[in-house]
């Protein structure tokens, strides 16, 4: 069963986690959601579905991936909230945002990770660090 996994941001590390997840040859359902509608041309090459609204597709996702600007999650999170499935797990790369200060802007509890990486994730070649993880 592929798993379905939506990404908020398309930037650079977005781009990076797609190669990677693209050269090791794995099957999965990717959604990438971003406003802005010209990084849909640098995403064609990877196969995934390019949004730049919120569907009820995210209620379907495995992992939600958010990898947006710090200062741009509480509105994310407060969009999104009733679109998230409780078995969905959360894995968070933004920079100095806490797992707390997530699920404080969550109206229920969710797995959340929060995770850093390196640019090398585009070769294969990256490593993640494990910071924080809250389970339910």
């Amino acid at each position: 069963m592929k798993n379905h996994i939506t990404i908020f941001g398309a930037g650079n590390l977005t781009r990076s986690i797609l190669n990677g997840i693209y050269l090791s040859n794995a099957s999965h359902n990717i959604d990438v959601i971003d406003v802005d509608k010209k990084k849909r041309i640098g995403l064609k090459k990877y196969g995934v579905s390019f949004r730049t609204d919120y569907t009820d597709s995210i209620s379907k996702s495995d992992f939600i991936l958010l990898l947006v600007k710090p200062k741009e999650y509480i509105k994310l999170i407060k969009s999104i909230d009733k679109l998230l499935n409780k078995k969905t797990i959360i894995i968070s790369f933004m920079a100095g945002i806490s797992i707390k200060q997530i699920q404080d802007n969550l109206s229920a509890n969710f797995n959340i990770i929060r995770a850093m990486t390196n640019l090398t994730v585009s070769n294969g070649e990256g490593y993640y660090i494990l910071l924080q993880q809250n389970t339910v």
